[in-house]
């Protein structure tokens, strides 16, 4: 049974409930305009077929919740939070999980869009799939925690960003696990921002991203900071311009747990996993970080960058090549690699500087 969103006074709270097991097709807005929250339930589906203006004072969607897509293009966004939102709060409980599948959101938009924050918090799950022009767009910040389990799947972009897209920070951290799986665009595969900051205490994958520009996986306008206490994994991911997994004018690695590029590439340009502008880079390996059979066209067939890299715990650079200088690395004549840990360069090679090219010791 097909049924409309329902209309008419919240519950006490300013909630709006939906019914277990029914489905509702969605019109353009919702008319209870004077609830806060919109919470689910278990069975429930909301079908979107056009875009979804929110009401003003809605701003928060409480899991269990599925939205389904029609793959039909859309004007805007799936949801569109009100503009007078000043935070999107978007909560998936402990034993819920909250899915949005086959969207095909319009420009500048996706399937969760807001004009200010959206802030993301994962006990539970939430699942963003075959989205078409991103999965969560907005000009402002947008903050996801994931203490549970996190995924977008093939989610693409005909510009930036496949699966994320902010004009301020993104800051993502994952206790739980956060996963973006073939996630492709123009410039960073998955996630584009000004800014981004990912902690991994537990694990972050990006697996099979790509861009036709810069950054496969990740592509800052200014800063990349990755913070590594438990493992994140970067595998199979490629651009055509530099910076195969990462792109980033400025670059910091704190990586006490295990960070590893396998298969990272820069088919067109420098850096096979990681490219860093004027902003240099800070990489401080307590851990053990590793590069598998990473490779660029020209330059640093691991990493193409200028800074410190500091070692204290394992670094290891494996079957990485490059066509120009620096297998492993190509450093700026001003880097300096500390090593008090352990460095291992194994099968690396370049037309020019073998593992390492430009690098003070």
């Amino acid at each position: 049974l097909e049924v409309p969103l329902p209309g008419g006074p919240c519950s006490e709270g300013g909630v709006l409930h939906l019914h277990e097991n029914t489905v509702y097709v969605a019109g353009s807005e919702f008319e209870a305009s004077d609830c806060h929250e919109l919470r689910g339930a278990y069975g429930a589906e909301v079908i979107i077929n056009r875009s979804i203006q929110l009401p003003r004072q809605l701003s928060r969607l409480v899991g269990p919740l599925r939205f389904q897509g029609t793959g039909r293009e859309l004007k805007s966004g799936a949801l569109n939070a009100h503009s007078q939102v000043s935070a999107l709060h978007i909560i998936a409980p402990n034993g819920t999980e909250i899915s949005f599948d086959n969207f095909h959101a319009g420009k500048n938009s996706g399937a969760i869009s807001a004009a200010n924050t959206i802030v993301v918090e994962v006990v539970g799950a939430i699942a963003f799939s075959n989205c078409r022009e991103r999965a969560i767009y907005s000009p402002g910040n947008v903050t996801i925690n994931v203490s549970g389990h996190a995924s977008f799947a093939n989610c693409s972009s005909s510009s930036d960003g496949g699966g994320i897209w902010a004009g301020g920070r993104v800051s993502l951290e994952a206790s739980g696990h956060a996963s973006f799986t073939n996630c492709s665009s123009v410039s960073g595969g998955a996630i584009y921002a000004f800014h981004i900051a990912l902690d991994a205490s537990g694990h972050a994958s990006f697996t099979g991203c790509s861009s036709s520009s810069q950054g496969g996986a990740l592509k800052a306008a200014l800063s990349v900071t990755l913070v590594v206490s438990g493992h994140a994994s970067f595998t199979n991911i490629s651009s055509i311009y530099a910076g195969g997994a990462i792109y980033a004018d400025s670059f910091t690695l704190q990586a006490s747990g295990h960070a590893s590029f396998t298969n990272c590439s820069s088919t067109g340009y420098q850096g096979g996993a990681i490219y860093t502008g004027g902003g240099g880079a800070s990489v401080n390996v307590s851990g053990h970080t590793s590069f598998t059979n990473c490779r660029s066209l020209t330059e640093g067939g691991a990493m193409s960058t200028l800074g410190t890299i500091d070692v204290s715990g394992r670094l290891s650079f494996t079957n990485c090549t490059a066509g120009g200088n620096g297998g492993a690395l190509w450093l700026n004549s001003h880097s300096t690699l500390k090593a008090s840990g352990h460095v291992s360069f194994s099968n690396c090679n370049s037309r020019r500087g073998g593992a390492i090219s430009g690098v003070v010791l």
